[in-house]
């Protein structure tokens, strides 16, 4: 009898940890597929958005989401700042290229005030000050 109830407690005891090891297996796979879809999940939205961006139209007004304070976090927020700086070098640009244009078209005026003097080869130049005419006269 003391033989039975041994194998009994054995067997009983075999089925504790069998599904004690599976409960334990099973809370380790659910913490994996968590926490894997906590980091794969917010990675998979950037790239997405990332992707728009350089698929798009280059859209540098597009902000990435910023949740948290964790690493994705972070990445995020650099990224936002370094398309900042990006937008901000490109309005930079564009007001340089529209004073050369303004130069360039102030410079084309003046080139065709130059006037050159058939007979005596001088080249004379008008410059208009507001109320006032200026002629210089130059010899080639």
């Amino acid at each position: 009898m003391n033989t039975h109830r041994l194998t009994r407690e054995t067997g009983r005891s075999l089925l504790w940890m069998l599904a004690l090891g599976i409960g334990i297996v099973s809370l380790g796979l659910g913490a994996a597929v968590f926490l894997g879809n906590a980091i794969a999940h917010p990675l998979d939205r950037i790239g997405v958005r990332m992707h728009d961006i350089s698929e798009g139209e280059g859209d540098l007004t597009v902000q990435l989401e910023v949740l948290g304070e964790d690493e994705i976090a972070r990445l995020s927020t650099h990224f936002n700042r370094f398309v900042g700086n990006i937008r901000g070098i490109l309005r930079e640009t564009t007001r340089t290229v529209e004073e050369l244009s303004r130069a360039a078209e102030n410079l084309d005026t003046l080139a065709t005030r130059f006037k050159v003097q058939p007979n005596d080869s001088k080249l004379m130049f008008l410059y208009s000050i507001p109320g006032e005419s200026v002629n210089w006269n130059r010899g080639l």
